[in-house]
């Protein structure tokens, strides 16, 4: 298995921890993630939804800029938008897969 194959593997891991309300051992999973793959946007952009949700707005903006940097150009590329009002519900803090 490669690093790209391992950080993904420890993305889905750290999505999986996150469900299970974890939130520090899905932070871990990713953060080996992206000592794998710096560039992992959906590893960034995951981390970022948990400081978001933790209101630690700093260390949010840190790794959404971190995505920026990694994926340049319009995001809803990636599928990494902000849910519409109507459709506001749980799912909207479900992470990147």
């Amino acid at each position: 298995m490669n690093n790209f194959e391992r950080a993904e593997e420890l993305n889905e891991q750290g999505n999986a921890y996150n469900e299970a309300g974890e939130s520090d051992l899905a932070l871990q999973a990713y953060e080996e993630a992206l000592r794998l793959n710096p560039n992992a946007a959906k590893t960034l952009y995951n981390i970022g939804l948990i400081y978001k949700y933790r209101n630690e707005w700093g260390k949010s903006f840190d790794y959404a800029t971190g995505l920026l940097r990694a994926r340049p150009g319009p995001i809803t590329a990636l599928g990494l938008t902000e849910p519409t009002d109507q459709s506001r519900t749980t799912s909207a803090r479900r992470p990147c897969a």
